[in-house]
């Protein structure tokens, strides 16, 4: 792949709202290229005092941290949903409030102990989503940086 192919797919995955995601120069040893990505939000842990939890469909599923545009939840397995999954009936629960989204999964990774992380991003934010999205983690950066 040469640089003008690189940058094409770069802007396109940008286009998409991805990360921006790009390949090193030099193939790796064992020929295989790795994509590096890079974060453009804060990722915040979620704090076990002030837990929050992912209602999706009728189960509920503990969250391990959340931006922006996304939300990573332990799975107890890794066919609890299908990569690209559609997820209309969202519901984010903290402190007894609620926010309905919808989400898309994007990865479902190992854990730990047998567990599963389930990335998913979320998709068809209206604006006062959005606006309580940033509130909420605006408090997390200030409470985990001032520790």
């Amino acid at each position: 792949m040469d640089a003008k192919d690189q940058k094409k797919m770069r802007e396109k995955s940008l286009k998409k709202g991805s990360p921006s995601r790009h390949r090193p120069k030099e193939p790796q040893e064992s020929g295989l290229e790795i994509l590096k990505v890079t974060r453009d939000s804060f990722r915040a842990p979620i704090d076990p005092s002030n837990p929050i939890q992912v209602k999706i469909g009728t189960r509920k599923y503990d969250a391990l941290n959340i931006a922006r545009r996304g939300i990573g939840v332990l799975v107890p397995s890794p066919d609890v949903f299908a990569q690209d999954e559609e997820l209309k009936t969202l519901v984010l629960i903290c402190r007894g409030n609620e926010i309905a989204l919808e989400g898309r999964v994007v990865h479902i990774s190992p854990y730990e102990l047998g567990k599963f992380i389930c990335g998913i991003e979320f998709i068809c934010l209206d604006e006062k989503t959005v606006l309580r999205l940033r509130e909420y983690l605006e408090k997390c950066r200030i409470h985990l940086f001032s520790k």
